[in-house]
């Protein structure tokens, strides 16, 4: 469906804002009431969209109007691929869940062509399983949320790492044929990033704020006065290779000493791995496959039950997480930072030492607006934010020049 640019702009802004009235959607796109109320009134006689009034937690008085998307007018997927694995989520323009799905993958390293099978079966499943809840031509975008380095705009994996030894992958030349419509690529810290501001619950999503994403990897989100800001190419946020002193751990990157070698997800679980093959006392020593490197939940039950080595690692491993919050502040001095990804998990065990060591190395005014965020973990946060950037871009395509 083809609409006016300015109506395209605010059905974007209706599914973007968590609570998008008619003072929120004239301030995000900047444009007076009179002329948002045209777009609006388009909108609703397309049936796009549906208000219903609303009390406000800002205070009291009159009941405000709050628009929302009707939620068929736009479906997307989101597919947040992991080495082992790819989750999938069917998304409503309500911004909503409607069905989610998992598919395991050989862990292991792959090349080029590898890359391009693994996406062409993951895109097939994904859209199979959608295919049983809503008609296919209703999906308007399909967003991956993938490691590495992405070019979001181009559409372009730009390296890997994690996943794999290749470089500047056209995601989308690649699946157009497989799929006649938008296709869309985000790299993970981004994905967590814009599920972030779809949740303005816990952080003002028209200020500035970093995401800090303690996953497979290790990078961040910023935020600059509500919008992503992505880079050069997309290379932004990439935290995760900055090195720490005293790291000696060999980088997927191919550097020595990244920080995502400790402070990933997968780099805490190494840390464990590695002090527990020295036959240290632990409760992790107990844990049903000690073969493995203990889970991020293993580690978490651990240090609940109160044992010394994993409170002193956490310990440990949160000071050097304010070592690498410190740089941040320092070149960028937003105001939250959020702890997301799987890592986060551990976050009331990491915090205390990390804002000791802030305390000590960050003078007080720059901390003026510092607090410490966590965004609720959930197993599909990355595939719905990669879904929720889809969705948004979509919208704003079908528009009549």
């Amino acid at each position: 469906m083809h609409r006016s640019r300015l109506s395209a702009r605010t059905l974007a802004a209706v599914f973007r804002l968590p609570v998008p009235t008619r003072r929120t959607i004239a301030e995000h796109l900047d444009v007076s009431h009179v002329t948002l109320g045209k777009a609006l009134q388009e909108l609703e006689a397309s049936g796009e969209i549906f208000s219903s009034e609303a009390l406000l937690s800002t205070g009291s008085g009159r009941p405000s109007e709050v628009f929302s998307i009707r939620p068929d007018v736009i479906y997307g997927i989101g597919i947040y691929l992991q080495p082992d694995g790819a989750r999938a989520v069917l998304i409503d323009a309500g911004k909503r869940s409607v069905g989610e799905w998992t598919l395991a993958l050989s862990n292991r390293y792959r090349q080029l062509d590898e890359v391009e099978k693994v996406l062409e079966d993951v895109l097939v499943w994904s859209m199979d399983r959608a295919s049983v809840l809503v008609d296919t031509s209703a999906i308007g975008s399909v967003a991956f949320s993938v490691p590495g380095f992405v070019d979001t705009d181009r559409c372009v994996w730009t390296a890997g790492l994690q996943f794999g030894g290749f470089s500047d992958l056209d995601v989308r030349a690649l699946l157009a044929d497989r799929f006649p419509t938008a296709i869309h690529i985000e790299d993970t810290s981004r994905s967590l990033t814009h599920y972030q501001l779809m949740h303005e619950e816990t952080v003002d999503t028209t200020g500035s704020f970093i995401v800090i994403n303690l996953g497979i990897g290790l990078g961040a989100g910023i935020v600059v006065d509500g919008s992503v800001f992505f880079g050069n190419g997309g290379i932004a946020g990439e935290i995760g290779h900055i090195p720490l002193a005293n790291n000696t751990n060999r980088c997927a990157c191919g550097n020595v000493g990244c920080t995502e070698t400790v402070l990933s997800a997968t780099g805490i679980r190494n840390v464990f791995y590695q002090r527990l093959q020295h036959g240290v006392r632990s409760g992790l020593n107990d844990r049903p496959h000690p073969e493995n490197p203990p889970t991020i939940r293993e580690i978490l039950a651990s240090a609940e039950a109160g044992d010394h080595f994993t409170l002193i690692t956490l310990r440990e491993l949160g000071s050097m997480l304010g070592d690498l919050v410190d740089i941040v502040l320092k070149c960028h001095t937003p105001g939250p930072i959020v702890l997301a990804g799987e890592g986060s998990l551990l976050s009331a065990y990491l915090i205390p030492s990390m804002e000791q060591t802030l305390r000590a190395r960050v003078l007080p005014e720059m901390l003026r607006h510092f607090t410490v965020v966590v965004q609720p973990y959930g197993s599909t946060n990355e595939a719905m934010g990669a879904g929720y950037l889809g969705m948004m871009r979509t919208l704003l395509m079908h528009v009549d020049i």
